[in-house]
């Protein structure tokens, strides 16, 4: 029994008792991944008699294995009644932790520079986003400049937010009380200022404030901070150019904003521990915290290979150009940082779909107008994310897979992915196998037959707990964290030297131990290159191994197993919008059904764009999408397939259709299949044109989207596939905006952007280092200029969109030939930036000298690229009897001049002979979107 219970006890008796002492604040801002061990009420057990009553885990008996050193959090009067601390944990993510801790704790300067001790390093009014001026919030004490206003310092800003364990805060949705939104952040209580730390129910900015004491992280703090160098993808902790990844986010209109991916840097502490100062952090490691990789149902996979899940994260589509929702944490999440990490990825680069400023509410988690599916500030919002999104892949801690499924009874909401290191340091193909946070695999966790996907946890501190001595330039200021600190760490160091003591029962370590990997328990840890670079730890423990194995939660049936029955449950919708349904509140069946938010969904829905019922999502499925887009637009009856996903009753088109997130199924959306999800079935990869030419085919007008052509020319099938720019922006990675229906100077100018300035002027979209290198304006490269469908951007996809408009390379002003007068647009410009229609005819930007030459001596659109039918004989723009006729004179030609070996090779085999007859009339009685491309004839 605590001495709180005890007065409590003498007070109702009436009995004279003494005053028990005010409990010190600590304040903890950091990592969500160790959400649940923070909040836990073991976090707090006294193992190491802090409050010197005798009771403790590491007490001679009598124990009291329980004893808690803080009071309930559910009232400001029972957190003040505790018995030794009051516990305040804001969740905002491990490097925005760090922040925390460099820029309001005890070493943080005034808004001059300056350190006052009891005042610049506290934070005191109720809400400094707007501040400018040195009085506002605070005014300080006399001849004090007191402090500015930092960076939205308020509740909005945390993803969660907990009193001893009790939430007060959920993405900004306040309990109040415990909350008050008169104090920062909307934390129930400050402490005094005088240096004792007391914790108080005041809001007087003279004498209380808020300092960040600890700062809990997923990761070593080295892997939070950015190094100088040469930004690239597979940068290492403390290697050069590491977290300085300089493509910048954008808006979800497409506009860019001022947001990037890099890491930390710190102003007023630093990490050198060789020789430390007052103002020195220190690492204070914990566990081994494993990261999943979040998969919707509606994806259909079960297993990703770690260069895969890197090319994703890098560009927001898979190497195939399957363009998925890559749901990432902001870059100040060690959640993030640690999965990135562990697929030996520099976490600055790890985007993934790149869009909206940093968001911890909950408000944008449902679709609707404001989902947001990036930068997410928590590891609520990703979960709710990757809920919502029927084609994400997400990030979160592997332990809060039971959250959401529980056993593999075909009833779970999401599921983990196995990942293959193909990335790592020492992976053998041979022998490699796909893994899961699975308990054996995390602690047996080799490169080829392991789970490595894991971050080194600690809990973040100016100082450390161990230094006893004020005159020391490691002492805490606050010891009252200090001592939640040393108690943390002394009794995981019991924990882990015997495990299953009586000593250790119901004691921090004992906590971390069942729901996280203690340090010493696997084969393997991160050596100097991050998860990927693997090394025995000096402190491995067999017996803290097996009992690990033994008792983990980590262990049970739906951490080993995908569930392969399981279909997801409904996304929920922004209940304040009415959507393309009709509704706001549910969804409706083909059958008339109402599918409520959150209820499980039938197989017939299991995958996102499984329209012709197949269990697959490719082009197979495209004649149905316009089907369905074209029923809901007021044309001809279309009924879903009934097939092996059941029957076409069950089928919710909101659900399986809605890819972009808005909660309707519409035209983006059919833009978004073709676009991104058109995958040919026998190459397992993206043909963006082929999508076009099939939709068109599929649609009763030809012209599904009702692209016109700049030039005037007629419209042929396929042709909105080069529809990728207007006047709007573009989200590469995310979903396709761009297009506003005509095909003209801008989308060529976005295709040149593309690729104008690669070396080989091509973009390999395999090729991650290439796709990661940022374009001449600072964005990202963009799959969506892949006009042709063969996965790359070239001057093919140019001269392919020329052939739609009718034109040709140099066409300045789109009038179908480049002439006089093109030429003489070019000259007027020179010296201009500008784009295609202004002259700017090589992609750099700027109209001068090169675009001449380019125009008077460049033909890329001659002979280089697959811009003919191959039935095309006599390369007159269609298939007909008289190509009959001029392939038998191709073919007989003797000797064969090469513009007949070209026209002849109707199999583009690289030969003339009797097959490509037969080739030819194939060609010929096939469906006009159904013909192949050949190289132009020379």
């Amino acid at each position: 029994m605590t001495k709180a219970k005890i007065a409590g006890l003498i007070a109702c008796c009436g009995l004279a008792a003494p005053v028990v002492a005010q409990p010190t604040l600590v304040n903890i801002s950091g990592a969500t991944l160790l959400e649940s061990f923070l909040t836990s009420p073991a976090s707090a057990n006294d193992f190491s008699d802090l409050d010197g009553d005798g009771l403790c885990g590491n007490c001679p008996s009598p124990n009291d294995f329980a004893e808690s050193l803080t009071g309930p959090g559910t009232t400001v009067g029972g957190a003040l009644g505790g018995d030794f601390f009051v516990i305040q944990y804001t969740a905002v993510g491990s490097g925005n932790g760090i922040a925390d801790l460099d820029a309001r704790g005890v070493c943080a300067v005034d808004a001059f520079g300056n350190f006052v001790d009891g005042e610049s390093n506290y934070v005191r009014g109720f809400d400094d986003q707007n501040d400018t001026k040195p009085d506002n919030p605070f005014s300080g004490l006399p001849g004090s400049p007191g402090l500015v206003g930092v960076d939205g310092y308020t509740a909005n800003n945390v993803s969660l937010s907990f009193l001893n364990g009790f939430q007060y805060n959920n993405g900004g949705t306040l309990t109040a009380p415990p909350a008050n939104p008169s104090n920062p952040r909307a934390y129930p209580l400050r402490s005094l200022t005088d240096g004792s730390y007391t914790a108080v129910n005041s809001t007087d900015d003279f004498t209380a404030g808020i300092q960040i004491d600890l700062a809990p992280t997923d990761v070593p703090i080295a892997w939070f901070i950015e190094q100088a160098g040469t930004p690239d993808f597979t940068d290492v902790p403390n290697g050069p150019g590491y977290g300085t990844n300089p493509i910048q986010g954008v808006s979800l209109d497409g506009s860019m904003d001022v947001r990037d991916n890099s890491l930390r840097t710190l102003t007023t502490t630093n990490t050198n521990t060789t020789n430390p100062d007052q103002c020195t952090i220190f690492d204070n490691a914990l566990t081994l915290a494993p990261v999943g990789a979040l998969v919707s149902y509606g994806v259909g996979i079960s297993e990703i290979d770690a260069s895969d899940l890197r090319h994703g994260l890098v560009t927001g589509r898979l190497p195939s150009g399957e363009n998925l929702v890559f749901a990432t944490r902001d870059s100040g999440s060690g959640t993030r940082n640690g999965f990135m990490n562990g697929i030996c990825l520099d976490p600055s680069w790890g985007m993934g779909d790149n869009v909206g400023a940093r968001q911890s509410s909950s408000s944008n988690d449902n679709l609707g107008p404001n989902w947001q599916p990036t930068n997410l500030g928590g590891s609520s919002r990703m979960d709710a994310v990757v809920l919502d999104s029927r084609l994400a892949i997400g990030h979160t801690g592997a332990e809060r897979l039971n959250r959401y499924k529980t056993s593999n009874n075909g009833t779970g909401g999401l599921d983990m992915l196995a990942i293959e290191n193909d990335t790592a340091s020492g992976y053998d193909e041979a022998i490699a196998t796909a893994n899961r946070p699975f308990i054996d695999n995390i602690l047996d966790n080799d490169a080829n037959n392991g789970y490595i996907v894991i971050g080194p946890g600690n809990i973040a501190s100016i100082g450390t707990p161990n230094s006893i001595n004020p005159g020391d330039p490691e002492y805490m200021e606050n010891q009252a964290a200090a001592d939640y600190l040393r108690n943390i760490n002394e009794s995981v160091a019991a924990f882990a030297n015997v495990p299953g003591t009586d000593t250790t029962i119901f004691s921090p370590g004992e906590f971390l131990a069942f729901r996280f990997i203690p340090n010493g328990a696997a084969d393997f840890v991160a050596g100097p290159g991050g998860a990927c670079d693997l090394v025995v730890p000096g402190n491995f423990n067999q017996s803290l191994q097996d009992f690990v194995r033994a008792n983990s939660a980590l262990g049970a049936d739906e951490f080993e197993f995908f569930d392969f029955t399981a279909t997801g449950d409904a996304p929920s919708r922004d209940t304040s919008f009415v959507y393309a349904d009709g509704l706001s509140n549910s969804y409706v069946s083909e059958a008339g059904s109402i599918v409520a938010y959150g209820s499980q969904l039938d197989m017939r829905n299991k995958i996102s764009g499984d329209f012709n019922a197949d269990l697959e999502r490719d082009i197979n499925d495209i004649a149905d999408l316009v089907g369905a887009y074209e029923e809901r637009e007021g044309g001809a009856s279309w009924t879903p397939p009934s097939g092996m996903a059941g029957p076409s009753g069950d089928f919710v088109l909101d659900i399986v259709g809605d890819f972009n997130g808005d909660g309707s199924f519409d035209v983006i959306d059919v833009r978004y299949f073709l676009d991104g999800l058109a995958i040919d079935p026998s190459t397992g990869d993206l043909d963006r044109h082929l999508g076009f030419v099939l939709a068109d085919n599929a649609s009763a007008s030809g012209n599904v989207f009702g692209t016109t052509l700049a030039t005037g020319a007629a419209y042929t099938a396929g042709a909105s596939a080069a529809d990728v720019a207007g006047a709007a922006g573009t989200t590469p990675g995310f979903h396709p905006i761009g297009a506003d229906n005509i095909i003209d100077g801008a989308d060529l100018d976005y295709i040149l952007l593309q690729f104008a300035d690669l070396g080989d002027r091509e973009l390999d979209w395999e090729d991650t280092a290439e796709c990661a290198i940022p374009r001449r304006d600072g964005g990202r490269r963009d799959l969506s200029a892949d006009v042709d469908g063969d996965l790359d951007v070239d001057f093919d996809d140019l001269c392919k969109a020329l052939d739609f408009l009718g034109s040709e390379y140099g066409d300045v002003n789109l009038d179908g030939v480049a002439n006089g007068a093109d030429l003489a647009i070019i000259n007027s410009n020179s010296g201009q930036a500008g784009g295609w229609a202004d002259g700017d005819i090589n992609g750099d930007g700027i109209v001068n000298g090169n675009d001449v030459e380019d125009f008077n001596n460049l033909n890329p659109c001659d002979g280089g690229g697959e811009n003919r039918l191959c039935g095309d004989v006599n390369d007159d723009g269609a298939v007909s009897d008289s190509d009959f006729f001029a392939w038998v004179t191709a073919f007989i030609a003797s000797p064969p001049s090469a513009a007949d070996l070209v026209a002849c090779d109707v199999n583009d085999d690289g030969s003339c002979n009797d097959s490509d007859f037969f080739a030819w009339v194939t060609e010929f009685i096939a469906a006009p979107g159904d013909r192949s491309f050949c190289p132009d004839i020379p």
